[in-house]
């Protein structure tokens, strides 16, 4: 038959093994949950980050496109003035 302090020392060696499985659990669930979030991404055909690269590329490339148009607008505006305003009834 085991000892008081025998049984107390097992006791505290479980408690350290629990607590050290329930972060390793965390873990793996953690892990789990990140590799079905990009199977998912994958499957369901919206892409992956290969794809939110390219997006990102067309997104920059498009709103330079829009500031330069903007710049040669502001430039044409400014060589050709809009006609004048109507009166303003008083």
């Amino acid at each position: 038959m085991r000892n008081g302090h025998s049984l107390q020392a097992d006791l505290v060696a479980t408690d350290a093994r629990t607590v050290r499985l329930a972060a390793r659990t965390r873990r793996l669930e953690a892990r789990l949950g990140e590799v079905l979030g990009e199977q998912v991404w994958r499957e369901s055909g919206i892409g992956g980050p290969g794809d939110t690269e390219r997006l990102q590329a067309r997104i920059t490339t498009l709103e330079q496109q829009v500031v330069d148009l903007e710049l040669s607008n502001s430039r044409t505006g400014a060589m050709t003035s809009p006609p004048p305003a109507p009166p303003t009834a008083s």
